[in-house]
């Protein structure tokens, strides 16, 4: 049986386009988008989110947390080349000034956030401020840092009541007068590196002014080993020993923080 078929022009049109469009496969281009990057800072005394600033200060000592994160990045590398999430943390007490670079790379696409830790050393002193004479002087010693600045606070806010100018670290002292008059009570003092356009708060220490900020006491420190152990898998603790402290002064007494030191010479 023979069929003929029998088509209208505009019909005839529209099947070879049709037909043409079928053959023709569509052409996508693949493109990877660029990646970026962010780096949170946190020290003990405050976390700064790394934008233009390139540079932190730490006191030495002082344990500090680094936090990235990227966007469109398929793959990452830490500070040695090795391979890292896309966003984590990490934590490290440097000994000397030491600078961390996280890659991120999609394609042939990359972006990098680096931050440089100087390690400084930083001590306030505040005992020569007697009563609320004005022009008193704040004084210390600093190394590894050139100029720094002071603030003050009224304990407990977060209001400044005095900024000094930039003060210079010249052989390792500073010294600056605050000639704002400040009524009894106690204070903060705020220690803020400088360099550049960098700026973060490296110390705090308290001023006392008509009042004692060091009463009198005495603190007695030991360990108490414990008489049981156990097996401990990987991620769990078990504690070996207490740190009791007891105060046998005649003021009330407390305690911040406290650092522990090994003195053997065992692997910490």
């Amino acid at each position: 049986m023979k069929l003929n078929f029998f088509f209208t022009k505009p019909l005839h049109l529209a099947i070879v386009f049709a037909l043409l469009f079928t053959a023709i496969p569509s052409l996508t281009f693949a493109s990877s988008a660029q990646p970026t990057c962010t780096l949170t800072v946190t020290s003990p005394s405050e976390t700064i989110k790394i934008k233009n600033q390139k540079e932190v200060f730490l006191r030495k000592g002082d344990e500090i947390k680094i936090a990235w994160k990227s966007t469109n990045a398929t793959k990452a590398t830490g500070v040695i080349g090795e391979r890292i999430s896309l966003s984590e943390a990490t934590t490290s007490t440097p000994s000397t000034t030491t600078t961390y670079s996280y890659r991120f790379m999609s394609g042939s696409k990359k972006a990098v956030c680096t931050i440089t830790v100087h390690v400084v050393t930083i001590q306030v002193d505040t005992t020569n401020v007697a009563s609320a004479t004005p022009k008193f002087t704040i004084a210390g010693k600093a190394s590894g840092i050139k100029t720094l600045q002071i603030k003050l606070f009224k304990e407990g806010s977060s209001k400044s009541l005095f900024s000094s100018n930039i003060i210079n670290v010249k052989n390792e002292a500073w010294k600056t007068k605050v000639s704002k008059k400040l009524s009894s009570g106690l204070y903060t003092v705020q220690v803020i590196a400088r360099k550049g356009s960098s700026r973060n708060v490296i110390a705090t220490s308290t001023l006392g002014i008509g009042v004692l900020t060091t009463p009198p006491t005495a603190l007695i420190v030991e360990s108490i080993p414990l008489l049981v152990g156990g097996a401990v898998h990987p991620g769990q603790t078990i504690a070996i020993s207490y740190l009791q402290i007891i105060n046998i002064g005649k003021n009330p007494s407390s305690v911040k923080g406290f650092w522990v030191k090994q003195n053997g010479s065992a692997s910490t």
